[in-house]
């Protein structure tokens, strides 16, 4: 599928199949690739894998030579893996991969919930309503999944947009489906952004279409934008967090503190 095939290569040992595997990259980045009078090099990253009786399923074995592949493509590019169980690294992988899985079930089948942690004011009786909104996904067991599990996983394979953009949804219809009683001070609702999402401009438009057509009072969010982000996220958000604080949204620092440019982000957001 796309750019990736896979070869099944029938009573083959694995040291017959890795001579197999340097050869076909020795093959790729000899092959002379022309469009017009310009030359372009061509490289192929492999992952390779042996079927024995220790696989369970063709699925365990491609996904086996999936992570091992992966491996080889940040190495550098241009060279071959090999999956083994005594592997760390690439069992760490194998892991990441059933996790991403995991996520990707849940989102399709609706199986992310929110939790509300209220925040209470402790030197202050005045009324506070005030709440942190946090994650926990169900895996296909029904088994609760705490934060600390995927959301390593989602930021280090770039699906933290994705997965943000889910949590806004749910949160922001539940938010408006809430009744104030007349009176009443309007709760807070805290919603934790990746830095990563932040300076995603399908978030950015789908967190302003949010905002104005689901009758949400701005002033009742406030965006949590997670310290760790780089100063490059932290420039490409910039101008949209002071577009939002404009319309009412308050921005907060999540973790303030942990790193060592925590005061680079007071003097670059309003929060």
């Amino acid at each position: 599928h796309g750019d990736v095939f896979y070869a099944l290569l029938a009573h083959c040992p694995i040291d017959e199949g890795e001579v197999i595997a340097n050869r076909i990259l020795r093959e790729v980045r000899e092959s002379d690739f022309r469009l017009g009078d310009q030359r372009y090099p061509v490289s192929v990253s492999i992952g390779a894998t042996a079927i024995n009786t220790g696989v369970e399923t063709i699925k365990t074995a491609i996904t086996a030579a999936e992570v091992a592949c992966e491996a080889a493509k940040e190495a550098g590019h241009d060279r071959l893996r090999v999956f083994t169980q005594g592997n760390i690294d690439l069992l760490q992988r194998e892991k990441d991969f059933e996790c991403i899985n995991h996520i990707q079930r849940a989102l399709q089948y609706g199986r992310i919930s929110l939790f509300a942690q209220q925040i209470f004011h402790l030197q202050s009786d005045d009324e506070y309503q005030h709440f942190e909104l946090l994650v926990r996904m169900h895996d296909d067991d029904g088994n609760m999944v705490p934060p600390g599990q995927f959301l390593p996983v989602a930021e280090r394979y770039q699906m933290m947009p994705m997965l943000d953009s889910y949590i806004l949804r749910q949160a922001f219809v539940r938010i408006a489906a809430i009744k104030i009683p007349e009176g009443a001070a309007r709760p807070t609702w805290n919603i934790n952004i990746s830095g990563l999402t932040m300076g995603d401009e399908s978030f950015q438009f789908e967190l302003e279409d949010a905002l104005d057509n689901l009758s949400i009072a701005p002033d009742s969010v406030c965006l949590e934008v997670k310290e760790n982000s780089t100063s490059n996220q932290l420039q490409k958000s910039r101008a949209f967090l002071e577009k939002l604080r404009d319309k009412g949204v308050r921005v907060a620092l999540d973790d303030f503190g942990v790193g060592v440019s925590s005061f680079t982000y007071l003097q670059n957001i309003d929060v």
